[in-house]
């Protein structure tokens, strides 16, 4: 995929620079960030016009994400409360990898602003939706991972749900 072929994906220029500043973190791979913001609704449009096969959109990194997500969440709770319990330390861990603390710290990013959907998604206020913006954060998360490491991840999610986790 390649960016200059596509005037609907990230170009090297403010908007990605705008987006790699809020998620402080700068990618190698530019790619992986148009694919983790591209919805299935906007691919389907895009192949319909372009016959394009090569569109991806964020799905399977949403599944890497989530995977991601929680390793690093139950390392974390793991180190930071050694004295608690299994049962306790998965409480915790199934409130801050929700959908809902998810697509709250996607809102609290502005990440719909960026998320690339279809004509019909976005009528129906798809930048806004709960489910859509867990994803969202989920596949950002796997495209740092797979860019920069689980070092990369561990640092993003650090700063992400620091606040939600010190609430704790």
């Amino acid at each position: 995929m390649e960016h200059h072929n596509n005037p609907h994906l990230l170009s090297p220029g403010k908007e990605s620079q705008s987006l790699e500043t809020l998620l402080h973190y700068s990618f190698k791979d530019s790619s992986l960030l148009d694919r983790a913001l591209t919805h299935s609704s906007f691919t389907h449009e895009a192949r319909r016009k372009t016959s394009n096969t090569l569109t991806e959109n964020y799905e399977r990194l949403e599944f890497l994400g989530d995977a991601v997500i929680g390793l690093l969440v139950s390392e974390e709770l793991y180190l930071r409360f050694p004295k608690k319990k299994e049962g306790h330390l998965s409480k915790i861990k199934s409130v801050l990898v929700s959908r809902k603390i998810l697509a709250k710290l996607s809102e609290e990013l502005g990440l719909g602003q960026f998320i690339r959907l279809g004509k019909g998604e976005t009528k129906m206020g798809g930048k806004n939706k709960t489910a859509i913006l867990a994803d969202i954060f989920e596949s950002i998360t796997a495209a740092i991972y797979l860019d920069g490491g689980l070092s990369a991840a561990r640092t993003f999610l650090t700063i992400q749900l620091g606040k939600t986790l010190e609430s704790i």
